[in-house]
């Protein structure tokens, strides 16, 4: 990490992968209002709330590992359902167990394998086991299925960068940027993917593009940024 240059470690910042939005959802079925846990809570489940309810309620209040355990139990009242399973990973990845996290991803997927952020969020957890080319193919089929949902084009992107696949990650952060154009941390990164890959005009339009959107949220990206544009792409004229 001593031997980074300084815009790959401020890429670092930004190049985080991304858990899919969807925490703690059940199919066809309203989410409940986040709640604080109550004496049904702590004495037993009350008759007219199951074990996914209550995974939900747990979760919205960052009580992961509590949530879990309710979304076992609701794996072990229907091991057939594929939301049940992933909310289980999900919650696991939450509190830390990623190996766990990745088997219930796994089964979710096994049980329904065209939902795209199952296979996201078993990327994510692959991620954190060391293993990113399993998590690239998780990554494009998660894209594969939903080409409109910029996290896995960004996380792709992540992988690439780690690489200096400079190519790669640039066309990988551009197809993010075409779901998402207003997110701050892919045109900073696609910038420098361009960068490196030589495509100066196209990275410097990126810059600024970054700096007008960031609005005070990433201030050493922003000076980085403003140093280039002030310096490197002021000498070529821009």
């Amino acid at each position: 990490m001593t031997s980074m240059t300084d815009h790959h470690a401020l890429l670092l910042v930004l190049g985080t992968f991304a858990i899919a939005v969807w925490p703690f959802r059940r199919a066809a079925r309203e989410e409940p209002e986040p709640v604080e846990e109550g004496p049904g809570e702590e004495s037993g489940t009350p008759p007219e709330i199951d074990h996914m309810d209550w995974g939900i309620r747990l979760g919205t209040i960052g009580r992961y590992e509590r949530a879990a355990e309710r979304f076992e139990q609701a794996v072990q009242a229907d091991a057939e359902d594929p939301a049940a399973h992933f909310n289980l990973g999900l919650a696991l990845d939450l509190a830390g167990d990623h190996v766990h996290a990745r088997d219930a991803y796994v089964r979710s997927a096994d049980i329904y394998p065209d939902f795209s952020d199952t296979h996201t969020n078993l990327g994510v957890a692959l991620i954190d086991l060391g293993d990113p080319d399993a998590a690239l193919l998780s990554f494009s089929r998660a894209s594969g299925l939903d080409p409109a949902d910029p996290l896995p084009h960004f996380n792709i992107a992540c992988i690439h960068l780690a690489a200096s696949r400079w190519t790669e990650a640039a066309d990988a952060l551009q197809a993010a940027a075409q779901a998402d154009p207003k997110d701050a941390p892919t045109r900073f990164n696609l910038a420098i993917a361009l960068r490196c890959a030589g495509r100066s005009k196209e990275a410097e339009s990126e810059l600024r593009d970054f700096v007008a959107l960031e609005r005070g949220r990433y201030p050493r990206q922003r000076e980085y940024a403003q140093r280039l544009l002030n310096t490197e792409y002021a000498d070529q004229g821009g």
